[in-house]
Order: structure tokens, then sequence, then C-alpha cells
């Protein structure tokens, strides 16, 4: 017995292999069920949110924003449209703000449906290269152009400084092609870098016409094939839109592409013919020029450029230049121009601004030599508003007719960057003869935004004039800095002060800035369209803050973002 018990062996125990075995497929078991029960929450979660969703689309059905017809639906929603588009958005400019017409879309059941209905709504379009690619812009034109049925559109591009390729602003513009018979308002800005060589071939072609079209704005800077089509315009029929314009009131060209993409203007009220190249000068055909400045129904005229008249011109026979409608004149760069001032008859002149030009030698002087008198000088009778920026005269003898010529202005400014040589200065600066000592004897205004520490030119400007009958307008830096500096002038402003009513202007608030042209009338406050981000070359910064110009103003149009469904039903 004793050795039976000492041959047997003790119960073996499992071994590691078996071990791990085992607890591998216990492991995977549980992993199974988490496998199931994640699933299954999935599909929960899902359940629940459609139900939501069906909850909320039910909701919606029974409830509006406001329990209002849709006509007066409507009415609000053009309002809202045009305050969005007009107003400020923000102090950030990189912030994209929804277009007003998305977020009415995207409010109610109600408001959707009277939204995607409403085709004025979208007959707005506005596409900025300088955002990027333009494959979301394509989709969502497409869904502005079927929303907007068969009303007149307001397009507005601008290509400037494009980002992506292209290929992608051909397409776009051949999708705005398809559409010209609806354009009511065209605006379309290049640079070099961006030709619309294709837009220039189609409107080119055959008998297109635009039959409700009233503004057209196609400012394209010459180059990148368009050499080919300078041509020699002699009249104002246009090599574009041969078919008819009817309808056609304003039109903006550049001058560098106003050869190849002139429509008719015979009866347009509002020309601008404005570049931004200030270091070219353009021989506009004479034919055409005269053409311009005789329009009859001209109303608002605005050049920018240094035009250079061709060698041909008799300025010794030169008639007056009748412009019956004129009201509102803009001249920049152009010493042409000037001298062309005083054959210049416009009884009904409101307006008048001149930007970086020289008063000629030659101004008001007879053919053979010799001074107009200023008894023989033509007066505007309507003019109110008169605008130096940046002008220079260097003869006092050109000032004073000047003045006499303007004499019926009511608000003057002179904004000039520095003292020496300026209009202002060789004017007023200057010992007055009694026959002009009171120059623009109806001003009421006078803004002064000229860096000086002179005032007695200024208080020649009022002499003989009751005090406090002009207000004199002040950026709040000048204003300051002329109450502490050291004059040169025998004027101080305690003296200034008793004989002007002093305004000032505040440099954050600069409402100069903002201009607003053609000034705002019934009938052409809004010939160019709701959408116009670039600067208007006319306004004017302080010049002790000049680091705040116009470039730097918050971008007033924005994109919608890249998630946006814009297919119609969405």
């Amino acid at each position: 017995m004793t050795k039976r018990l000492r041959n047997s062996k003790p119960d073996a125990s499992p071994g590691p292999e078996e071990e791990m075995a085992k607890l591998l497929k216990e492991q995977r078991k549980h992993e199974g069920k988490h496998a199931r029960l994640t699933a299954e929450l999935l599909q929960t979660e899902w359940a629940i949110s459609n139900i939501r969703a069906k909850r909320g689309a039910i909701h919606n059905r029974k409830i509006s924003v406001l329990n209002l017809p849709n006509e007066v639906t409507c009415i609000i929603f053009d309002y809202a449209f045009v305050h969005s588009v007009l107003s400020p958005n923000g102090s950030s400019s990189s912030k994209k703000i929804p277009l007003f017409e998305v977020v009415a879309s995207h409010v109610c059941h109600h408001w959707r449906f009277v939204a995607l209905s409403y085709p004025q709504l979208w007959s707005h379009f506005r596409y900025n290269s300088k955002r990027g690619p333009s494959l979301v812009s394509l989709a969502q034109f497409n869904a502005y152009m079927e929303r907007s049925r068969n009303v007149g559109l307001e397009l507005w591009f601008n290509f400037r400084a494009a980002l992506g390729d292209l290929d992608d602003y051909i397409r776009l513009t051949r999708r705005a092609l398809r559409h010209y018979k609806r354009w009511k308002r065209f605006t379309l800005l290049s640079d070099l870098e961006s030709p619309v060589i294709e837009v220039h071939l189609c409107m080119r072609r055959g008998s297109m016409s635009a039959p409700m079209l009233e503004h057209f704005a196609l400012c394209a800077e010459k180059g990148n094939g368009t050499e080919g089509f300078s041509g020699t315009i002699t009249s104002m029929n246009g090599i574009i839109f041969k078919g008819g314009t009817p309808n056609l009131k304003s039109v903006s060209l550049d001058l560098t592409g106003a050869f190849f993409c002139l429509p008719s203007i015979r009866n347009v009220t509002t020309l601008h013919l404005e570049t931004r190249d200030e270091s070219r000068k353009f021989n506009l055909p004479i034919p055409l020029l005269w053409d311009v400045l005789t329009l009859p129904p001209l109303v608002d005229l605005s050049i920018i450029g240094d035009l250079v008249p061709p060698l041909a011109v008799d300025y010794d026979r030169l008639e007056p230049i009748m412009l019956p409608s004129l009201k509102h004149l803009r001249v920049a760069m152009s010493t042409l121009l000037v001298y062309l001032l005083p054959f210049i008859r416009a009884p009904l002149l409101e307006t008048l601004t001149l930007k970086d030009v020289d008063f000629p030698p030659s101004f008001a002087t007879r053919p053979h030599g010799g001074v107009v008198p200023i008894s023989n000088l033509y007066m505007f009778p309507a003019l109110q508003s008169l605008c130096f920026i940046n002008v220079s005269a260097l003869l006092v003898r050109t000032t004073r007719q000047f003045a006499t010529m303007t004499a019926n202005a009511t608000e003057i400014t002179f904004s000039e960057g520095t003292y020496e040589e300026n209009f202002f200065t060789t004017f007023a600066d200057r010992s007055l003869p009694k026959e002009i000592l009171t120059p623009w004897p109806k001003l009421k205004v006078l803004t002064f935004n000229v860096e000086t520490n002179n005032l007695n030119g200024l208080m020649r400007l009022v002499k003989n004039r009751p005090k406090k009958s002009v207000t004199l307008r002040l950026f709040d830096d000048i204003n300051e800095e002329l109450q502490i500096c050291d004059l040169t002038s025998t004027t101080t402003y305690a003296q200034l002060a008793r004989v002007y009513k002093i305004e000032t202007i505040d440099s954050n608030r600069n409402w100069l800035r903002q201009v607003n042209w053609p000034p705002s009338t019934e009938e052409s406050g809004l010939d160019r369209g709701l959408f116009s981000e670039e600067p208007d070359p006319f306004s004017i910064d302080e010049y002790y803050d000049s680091s705040s110009d116009s470039d730097s103003k918050p971008d007033t149009h924005t994109d919608t973002d890249t998630d946006t469904d814009w297919s119609l039903h969405s």
C-alpha cells in the first residue's frame, strides 16, 4: 500500500496556453455584445433624431413668425434685403454673414414657401473672385436663376485679383450670358490677370439685344487678347448689343477698355468713363469725346483719365459745348476737360467736383492772346456744390476767373494734401481786388480739409460777410491742431471762431468717404444697382489720419457658406 502511494502523481493544472485561449474566448464574447449594443444605440439615436425632425416639421407647419398675407411678407422681404446690402456687416470684415434671402428661406415653413415663391428676392446675384473658386457659386447662380423665373436680373461680378482656375470664372460668365435678355443691371470688373474676352465676343455677335438692360458696367482693363478690339470708334452707336438697348440709362466703362466694349449711349443719362491707371494717357477720339460732351439727355458725367487730344483740334474755332440736361459733373486727372470748362454751357449744373488737376495757364484766354474779361465768362446759374480735391493753380488770375464762373455755389469743399500751390492758397492767400472782395457771395458751408497753420486765407474769404453766416467744417483732429499749434499767420483761432460757425467732422465716421454719386434722386438714386464694393475715387480722407483710407473699410459683401445646399427644394 505504501508502494502504491509512493508511485502515484498529483492532478495536472491548466497550462499558460490553455488559460490564454480561455480568456481570449471570453473577450471576444464581450466584444461581440458591445458591438451589438453599440449598433442598437446608434439605431436608437437615429430613430430619436428622425422623430424629432418629424415633430419639428409638423410644428413649423402650424406656426409662422409673422401671420401676415404673402404680399405683405414680400414687401418686408424687399425692405430687409435692401437694408442688408446697404448696411455695414459689423466690425469684423472676415466674418461671413449669411445672405438675407438665404436666412429668410430658413426661418419657418411659411417664410420658406413665400421666399422660394418670390422671384424678386432671387433676382440679385453678386460674386467676388477674391473669396476663392466659383464652383459653389455656380450652383448658387443656377439656383438663383431658376428661382428668379423671368424677372429682370441684377448681376455683379468682380474677377479682379482672381484666385483659382480662370476656367471657373469663364463658366460662370457663360452661364450669365445665357440670361442676357433678362439683364436689368449688369456689372463686370476684371483686370489683366482675369480676361473676359469671352464676354466681349458674345456681346459683339450678330444683333444681340438686351431689352431690359438699364445699367451696364464693363470695367475691363485692355490686354490679354483684347488688343485686336481697339478699333476706331467715331460715334455713340457702339459695337456691342447692336440689336438695341432701348432702356439703357447708365453706363460705366474703364477708359482702357472703352473702345471694345462700348454700347450705344445715345439715350444714356449717367455716364462713367473712369480708369484706375493714373500713369496712362488716353487718346480718346475727338468725335466720340464731342458726342459725349453734347449728349442732350446726359444728367450725370464722371470722367477720370488724362485725355490727350489730337493735334487736329482747332481751339481757335471751338464752339460752346451745350449740355442742357447736365446736373452733376466730376473730372479727375484731365487737364483737357478743365481747359474746356469755360466752353461748357450747362444751365442745370448743380454739383462740380475736380480732383488731381492743374489749371493750365491758358485757362479762359483768348485764342490769339489776352485774357477773357470776367464779365464775359459764363456763370453756371444753378450751381450749388463745388469740390476741390488736390487741385492746383499757379495764377491768381485763373482762380479769380473760375471763382466768378462758380459764384453761385453755396457749399464748397477744399481738400488738399499740401498748402503749397493749391487752388485755395493761390486764391485766398493773395489780396483780393475790390471787384471780387466777397467771392462766392452765396456761400453757406465751407468744408476745409487742408494741412495748414496759416489762417489768413480763411479770414479773407469771409471778409465783409455777416458774422456766423458761413459754417466752417473741420475734421476733429485738424480743429484741435489749429487751436494749439503756433500759427504763422496774423489770424488766431479765436478770431476765426468769431466770424465762422465752426463744426467738426468725426474722423471715425467720415461721411466724406462714403460718396453717393450721382446724388440720390428719385430718378437716378440706384441706377448703378445695389452692389458696389469698390471705394469711390472721389472720396475724401482726413489728411491727419491718412491710414484710415477707404480700402480699410469692412467689406460689405459676403458669400454664403460653402456647405449651403443650393438645390431648389432643399
